[in-house]
């Protein structure tokens, strides 16, 4: 994407993993700023590409191996997840079947040089890696008209991209984390 730079990204990256063939399913990292859009690209291809869409937040709804309470014993104590336990934790989710069957898009994970050698160690290695950028004023921007939909989890924006049915518009919220 860097240097080919498609008008139409999505469709780039579904022409691009078409192409490579083979029985092989979907592997792949969407990393970027906070607000740069990588849930909303992810959302987009997961839905062209019939993969599964992984973000960490979502590793604690429905799972309750020993791993996801180990980890939810340190976001219940406000501490840090360690990464060795991230590492375990996206490794033991990427084994589900519906991963291996049909493919996944990790949103927002690694973060950081250890994470990614963690992951890599853990036998975690995408196909492909989309990293997202843009300049700060435009994160700002979308950062500060961010709301959410608390029964769906799906992201609006003041601007650009307000929902129609006014039931929807009445529910959203502004997220806790928002600054500039």
């Amino acid at each position: 994407l860097l240097t080919d730079r498609p008008e139409d990204p999505i469709q780039y990256l579904i022409d691009m993993l078409k192409k490579s063939g083979g029985d092989e399913v979907p592997r792949i990292f969407i990393l970027g700023p906070p607000a740069s859009g990588k849930k909303t690209i992810a959302k987009m291809l997961c839905d062209q590409i019939n993969a599964v869409l992984l973000k960490p937040e979502d590793f604690f709804l429905d799972d309750v191996s020993e791993r996801v309470k180990e980890a939810l014993s340190y976001k219940m104590s406000n501490k840090e997840i360690p990464n060795t336990l991230w590492a375990m934790l996206i490794q033991e989710r990427l084994s589900k079947v519906d991963c291996f069957k049909r493919g996944w898009v990790l949103v927002g994970f690694p973060t950081t040089r250890e994470q990614a050698v963690l992951l890599q160690e853990a036998s975690v290695m995408p196909q492909h890696v989309v990293l997202l950028d843009a300049p700060d004023t435009v994160l700002i921007e979308r950062n500060l008209g961010k709301r959410i939909d608390p029964h769906s989890g799906d992201v609006y924006h003041t601007t650009f991209e307000w929902p129609s049915n006014p039931n929807v518009q009445k529910q959203l919220v502004k997220p806790d984390n928002i600054s500039e």
